[in-house]
């Protein structure tokens, strides 16, 4: 992207190359990824980019077992949505709001699971959950 002088994309293609290093297995990369979309985010005005990075680095620990972290992960998500609220990104603030709501969906699907036996998330949850939220939504 750089190479191709369209920076503008590199934050979309950042997330798109977590998501696939995540399901790929490789945290590594997947870090690397979602940390130079921060950093981006921080230097310029795409805080909706920040707040798609939280919502998948959350998605990212709740498949690791880690719902603490994945909650914390969706509170700042909700923290960048609500300044978009009233910010310069609020015609992005639609987009943010509708990934949190599948977000905390997600997350209190994942809770009740948990309640209800001890064993970890299937992978393979996030595939069909994803779809079906956004089919109840729309």
């Amino acid at each position: 992207m750089r190479k191709a002088n369209v920076e503008h994309q590199l934050p979309r293609a950042l997330l798109v190359n977590a998501e696939a290093a995540w399901r790929a297995g490789d945290a590594g990369q997947t870090d690397e990824c979602f940390n130079e979309v921060d950093d981006m985010a921080a230097r310029g005005p795409v805080p909706f980019f920040a707040c798609d990075a939280a919502i998948l680095r959350a998605r990212c620990y709740i498949e690791q077992g880690s719902l603490a972290q994945g909650e914390a992960c969706r509170d700042r998500a909700a923290k960048l949505v609500d300044e978009q609220r009233s910010g310069a990104g609020a015609d992005h603030y639609s987009r943010g709001a509708v990934a949190l709501a599948v977000l905390d969906a997600e997350l209190a699907l994942v809770s009740f699971c948990r309640k209800s036996q001890d064993s970890p998330v299937d992978p393979a949850f996030f595939e069909f959950s994803t779809a079906a939220i956004f089919a109840l939504l729309f």
